[in-house]
């Protein structure tokens, strides 16, 4: 399956509400191109995107044409133009299947962002990397020593409340609670790493979607079951 994030969007005055499709890769090898008519139609907590041979009209839906951004295939999905799809708002994340003349939509559960599992550079483990202006406005800042745990398929990414004198006393802290401890740093952006044991251990695999809920000092990481989606 060729799977992407998508999200539920606005225009700044919050007069356009919809979604934007503007992976051109995933585009083209589903067949999808420029001028292409390609045929919306509403379904619970989604949509689903059809290519068409012409405009005839369509009861069930609406139809509009694959542009051009950037010199990339795009396609806008606007709300008021073609359909409320029923259950979404602005911000709900969606995964979208890519399959031959057909992109299948389906709302994921609430998040503030969705990051995937990827693969370790040099040891081939799995690998997530949270990254993002979302970090640092949570206050995962570079040297701020935050603990992991976990527990329930969760993982936990939080800054101790409790001021530590020593960082020999921030380890003992974290051992005696079953944690473990890491730390945001920067390269071209602000970042934190969560180990690949820890992925494992809530069964967390190469490939898998994550939603990520951030609070000021909190992150709690789960996996997203795209087989109650219907993929």
């Amino acid at each position: 399956m060729n799977i992407k994030i998508l999200q539920v969007t606005a225009t700044a005055k919050g007069r356009d509400v919809g979604v934007g499709i503007r992976r051109s890769d995933a585009l083209v090898e589903s067949g999808f191109y420029h001028g292409a008519s390609v045929l919306a139609v509403p379904e619970p907590d989604g949509f689903t995107l059809s290519l068409r041979e012409n405009d005839t009209r369509c009861e069930t839906g609406k139809c509009f044409r694959v542009g051009i951004w950037k010199n990339s295939l795009k396609i806008v999905l606007r709300f008021s133009q073609h359909f409320a799809p029923a259950g979404l708002s602005v911000g709900d994340f969606l995964a979208a299947n890519f399959e031959p003349g057909r992109i299948t939509a389906r709302k994921l559960p609430p998040a503030s962002k969705y990051y995937r599992v990827g693969v370790g550079e040099y040891n081939y483990l799995p690998d997530l990397r949270l990254m993002g202006n979302i970090l640092t406005d949570a206050g995962f800042i570079p040297d701020v020593i935050a603990t992991v745990s976990t527990a329930n398929d969760e993982i936990f990414v939080a800054i101790p409340d409790e001021k530590f004198d020593r960082y020999a006393d921030l380890v003992k802290f974290a051992r005696a609670n079953r944690q473990q401890i890491v730390q945001p740093h920067q390269s071209s952006a602000v970042r934190i790493i969560i180990p690949p044991y820890l992925l494992e251990n809530v069964g967390f695999s190469t490939g898998d979607f994550v939603g990520a809920c951030f609070d000021v000092g909190k992150i709690k990481l789960f996996r997203a079951d795209l087989t109650q989606l219907g993929f």
